[in-house]
């Protein structure tokens, strides 16, 4: 039966792998290799996913695993994947840990992620600037006439710093937006103000982390306004702001860096920096559609804020 569909056009056999895909041959294998738990690598996948149906290519993940808090990936996985990929793309992470083997494969590379590489590998490298991002997130708030501004990322200085020394490797994320959110108020005037929420949840749940934020709300001195490093993480902010019966915007203010599909679902909804997932997307898209070689170049999208309901002008009660 199978076979009869194959000869009919209407499904198609992924060639090493007994894999059968709906709608006949395509022209491209597309392979993304990195993370899909990120929130903006798992937002830029599903957009990609959309994007590449509609044309000729087949998009395929090979997922990388987390090893104490560093991405990692099995090579040989990767070998065996690679037999049947016209077109790699592959987070900036893990490109180091794979980079030899690549030079097995004669094909396309595009490198996404936020630090770039550096290689001699020919490839194009397209990176989002969530540093820059928090950059402008501050500087909006200050716009606005906020100077108690904090920051809310899933670990606090404290995880990394103990009496002014540096006791572990920061993650990526924290050193993505901790330096940016320090030299911001610095610049700003507001250095006197600094205040990382670092939740790391163990059980991963909503609840554990609601109740967090409202243990570090009731004793501490309230922000004016805070960055979130991921829509997502607004959702709890709210909650526990809610039950503490701190209303959003008027008692505080938020903003969160992606502009996600969470942005506008929250109510009210959500300010947020446009990291431009879409301008990727549509970059990637470019490529893959493309001839099968790719520029050795770097293009670094630019963030922008997008105004919605959770930010006001202070002492207006005007959304700006």
């Amino acid at each position: 039966a199978l076979k009869n569909l194959e000869n009919s056009g209407a499904i198609s056999r992924e060639q090493g792998r007994g894999t059968f895909f709906i709608g006949g041959d395509t022209k491209k294998s597309v392979l993304y290799v990195g993370s899909t738990s990120e929130h903006i690598f798992g937002e830029m996948l599903l957009k990609l996913q959309s994007h590449l149906q509609r044309t000729d290519c087949r998009l395929s993940t090979l997922t990388a695993t987390v090893k104490e808090d560093l991405p990692s990936l099995d090579v040989q996985q990767l070998k065996y994947y690679m037999q049947d990929t016209d077109i790699l793309i592959v987070n900036d992470q893990l490109f180091p840990e794979i980079a030899k083997e690549l030079n097995n494969f004669k094909i396309p590379i595009i490198v996404v992620g936020d630090f770039g590489v550096k290689t001699d590998l020919p490839c194009v490298q397209i990176l989002f600037d969530r540093s820059r991002a928090v950059e402008v997130a501050v500087n909006y708030l200050f716009h606005l006439g906020y100077k108690k501004i904090s920051l809310a990322v899933d670990h606090g200085k404290e995880h990394f710093y103990q009496d002014g020394k540096l006791i572990r490797k920061p993650k990526d994320g924290f050193r993505l937006y901790y330096p940016p959110y320090i030299s911001s108020l610095h610049n700003c005037g507001i250095a006197d103000w600094d205040s990382v929420i670092g939740y790391q949840s163990f059980d991963k749940s909503a609840a554990s982390a609601i109740d967090y934020y409202k243990k570090y709300f009731s004793e501490r001195d309230i922000p004016e306004a805070i960055i979130t490093d991921a829509d997502y993480r607004a959702k709890m902010i709210y909650a526990s702001a809610g039950e503490l019966g701190l209303t959003i915007p008027e008692d505080l203010n938020l903003i969160g860096i992606g502009n996600t599909p969470w942005a506008t679902a929250l109510h009210p909804t959500l300010t947020s920096v446009n990291l431009g997932i879409e301008e990727m997307v549509d970059l990637i898209g470019k490529y893959c559609a493309g001839e099968r070689t790719v520029p050795q170049i770097t293009v670094r999208i630019q963030p922008k804020i997008i105004p919605r309901e959770s930010t006001i002008r202070i002492s207006s009660g005007k959304n700006v």
